[in-house]
């Protein structure tokens, strides 16, 4: 699976800060890729709205922690 930090998920954050004006949690494994995801997202669109979420959606642990905003 691929998560927001790479492949289809990273362009699909990219567009959704860019075309639909929405708030965007990029949900990514690994807390350095991720962060480094919203930092490149956000120097090509200054004022997105986006942020990092930790999660593993291989892990339910992870997804119920994610939901609960932990």
């Amino acid at each position: 699976m691929t998560g927001g930090n790479t492949g289809i998920g990273f362009a699909l954050c990219k567009q959704l800060v860019s075309e639909d004006d929405c708030h965007v949690y990029l949900g990514a494994r690994t807390e350095s890729k991720g962060v480094e995801a919203v930092n490149s997202i956000k120097e090509k669109f200054p004022s997105s709205s986006i942020e990092y979420l930790a999660i593993d959606v291989d892990d339910q642990e992870s997804v119920t922690a994610a939901a609960a905003g932990k």
